[in-house]
């Protein structure tokens, strides 16, 4: 949410943005949109998983044995736990896990 919202309101490109924004943190504090995701969460009744450190050590198997960065490693680990074999997204860093059915809705 953060990262689109940085697109619309600064009129950045997508490709890049999450360094981008690093390098340029003041753009950072102009964003809000994100601090709205817990009382939607809440308010949609949705679960949440908690990461344990049993889906972390699962995680850091993940991202060896896939070549995944540490977020979509844990990502990996919560939908394994969970059983889950679709995942909704535009990264590709996905591709290479087997048995896992990507959208990609660009």
């Amino acid at each position: 949410m953060m990262l689109a919202e940085a697109v619309q309101q600064h009129h950045l490109d997508h490709r890049g943005l999450a360094h981008r924004l690093q390098r340029h943190r003041e753009l950072i504090a102009e964003l809000s949109e994100h601090r709205r995701v817990p009382r939607l969460i809440q308010a949609l009744s949705m679960y949440v998983e908690p990461v344990t450190l049993a889906l972390l050590e699962r995680a850091a198997d993940l991202s060896r044995q896939y070549l995944l960065l540490t977020n979509d490693a844990v990502t990996m680990a919560v939908m394994e736990c969970l059983r889950l074999s679709c995942l909704v997204t535009n990264d590709d860093n996905f591709d290479a896990v087997p048995n896992l059915f990507v959208w990609k809705p660009r």
